[in-house]
């Protein structure tokens, strides 16, 4: 008993002495935004952070923060980075170049316009960071987004960015767009980040299921070798194809052989990397389907693809993936 007393008061001996001579040392995340009402854009950045939960940069020094002075009497500051090549398990090495938006009401307008991306975006889809730039370059990266406004007339401003494991790099956001733009732009963001997400190992089991609707011989292939009747058939018009139209006439029956032909191998789509004339591979064929659900309600995918039971099988394992497994709300998405 008097070992453990004795313990107990060198103990608190010992903290008391390390609070004496502990440096203090802040640890509070370098990625809080603090309000600074005296600066426009740093409290639209703080109102942002408030709302969403996302902070916003415009450059890629996060913090600076002074540590010491050296034998020299130099001031010693720690600098933490936006890292674009880190990963969670690994480190890039893509090379980033970027210029920055130096305007104050060119980064006001910036912040406005994120916001109205944010306003559209699923809470959990939203990325942990957001840099935005002038322009930027990203070599051997072909994950990077871009979106053009449709909407507006010529010359057409365009959002470039790409999503990386902890920043969303978003180009251009300085320039006026459409209303409809950034409702636009966030869709076209969450596709592209559920055709990476539905790799994971989380989705692993079901997406083998779905692929395996078709038969691997199937892919990338060429259709004549696959004994597809070719006469009537034209991939090429098939770019043209809209799931809203009901057509007539000789596009109609253009149509019907093309969806006849994708049909029966459970395909919806052409290749994006062999060829018009040949079945996609297993990433293309995922990618249309997400595409597709992410696009059009149930009611309209049905209405060109019924009568094809493969791929309205193939249909309900990726509408089940992402609406149940991913917890998408496609009711929301798509009117």
């Amino acid at each position: 008993m008097k070992k453990l007393i004795y313990f107990f008061f060198v103990l608190l001996f010992v903290s008391c002495k390390e609070d004496e001579i502990t440096p203090n040392i802040n640890f509070d995340s370098p990625y809080v935004i603090e309000d600074d009402p005296e600066n426009a854009v740093n409290h639209k950045r703080y109102l942002l952070y408030q709302e969403y939960g996302v902070p916003v940069y415009f450059s890629d020094t996060v913090n600076t923060v002074y540590i010491t002075k050296n034998i020299h009497g130099d001031s010693v500051f720690n600098y933490e980075m936006l890292d674009l090549n880190w990963g969670f398990s690994s480190v890039g090495a893509i090379d980033y170049t970027y210029d920055y938006i130096t305007k104050e009401e060119e980064r006001l307008l910036a912040l406005n316009n994120i916001e109205k991306y944010l306003q559209s975006s699923l809470p959990n889809m939203r990325p942990f960071s957001i840099f935005l730039v002038d322009k930027f370059e990203a070599e051997g990266n072909n994950e990077v987004v871009s979106l053009d406004d449709l909407s507006a007339p010529a010359p057409r401003n365009k959002v470039t960015s790409v999503n990386t494991y902890r920043t969303l790099v978003v180009s251009q956001a300085h320039k006026t767009y459409s209303t409809d733009f950034w409702s636009k732009y966030s869709l076209t963001l969450l596709k592209s980040q559920l055709q990476k997400i539905i790799t994971g190992e989380a989705y692993k089991t079901k997406v083998i299921g779905f692929q395996s609707v078709s038969n691997v011989t199937y892919f990338d292939k060429y259709y004549l070798n696959l004994g597809v009747n070719m006469t009537g058939f034209t991939p090429v018009s098939w770019r043209n194809f809209n799931y809203n139209n009901v057509y007539t006439g000789a596009l109609a029956t253009t149509y019907a052989k093309i969806i006849s032909v994708f049909g029966q191998f459970g395909f919806i789509g052409l290749s994006t990397t062999t060829g018009i004339w040949y079945s996609p591979n297993i990433a293309t064929d995922r990618n249309l389907y997400i595409e597709a659900i992410l696009s059009y309600n149930q009611e309209t995918f049905e209405r060109v693809w019924g009568n094809s039971p493969l791929v309205m099988e193939k249909y309900r394992i990726m509408h089940d993936i992402i609406e149940n497994d991913m917890q998408i709300p496609l009711d929301e998405i798509v009117k």
